[in-house]
């Protein structure tokens, strides 16, 4: 998603730093709203579901769109050396 709003952020020209805020929360917490999904927020007590990058802002994360750091689904944290495993292995088609 984040290589889709730096697509974005070029194509319709969203290259300010309010604009790029927009565009990130479009692809994090308001998609969520747009798919009607309910309480599906950051909060206590939300189940957690999260992406954790390495960028000191939304501007670099954008600019960068560099794997994620942490991924947590449903409170777990998922293990990446599988999850890379598991797309490279010849089920996957991805060699």
């Amino acid at each position: 998603m984040l290589e889709v709003a730096f697509l974005a952020s070029h194509l319709l020209w969203m290259t300010t730093a309010v604009e790029m805020e927009i565009l990130y929360d479009m692809i994090t917490t308001r998609s969520a709203q747009a798919m009607g999904l309910r309480d599906f927020e950051l909060k206590v007590g939300a189940p957690a579901h999260l992406v954790v990058l390495d960028a000191p802002n939304v501007l670099e994360a954008l600019r960068d769109h560099a794997a994620p750091t942490h991924v947590i689904s449903h409170g777990q944290m998922v293990d990446g050396v599988k999850m890379r495993d598991m797309a490279r292995s010849p089920e996957a088609g991805i060699e």
